[in-house]
């Protein structure tokens, strides 16, 4: 998954339609993985685009998946492919504005470490945190 892709949709220059086409063949494969036990589900980033995240981009993400055009499989993918990103060999190709913000993250991915899986009521404690 290319960083410029899901910067693209955070920053509203594509809908998510389009990132969710884009994704689709990957999301899959890491779905899969991560329902079958004992398997790690793996997300492959390609660090191309560097990306200051926003509260803002967290709204548009949360809010996109308020509003059922994002399944669940599929936001802990695209969290997971920011935090994957948080470091890397050559520095940081995602940083967050803030640990608060990262910690908001952290708590939308792996539902086996968070609060179990991801229902529109936590995400919407997590946006009025």
């Amino acid at each position: 998954m290319k960083l410029s892709v899901i910067n693209s949709f955070l920053t509203q220059a594509t809908p998510y339609s389009a990132l969710k086409k884009k994704m689709e063949e990957e999301v899959a494969v890491y779905n899969k993985l991560r329902l079958k036990k004992g398997a790690r589900a793996t997300v492959i980033v390609d660090e191309d685009a560097e990306l200051q995240i926003t509260v803002e981009h967290l709204e548009i993400l949360c809010k996109t998946y308020l509003k059922g055009e994002i399944e669940n499989h599929e936001m802990y993918f695209i969290v997971d492919a920011l935090l994957l990103s948080e470091y890397n060999s050559e520095g940081k190709s995602v940083s967050f504005a803030n640990e608060d913000l990262r910690e908001k993250f952290d708590c939308l991915t792996d539902p086996d470490l968070n609060y179990g899986e991801l229902t529109p009521d936590i995400v919407t404690a997590i946006l009025k945190s």
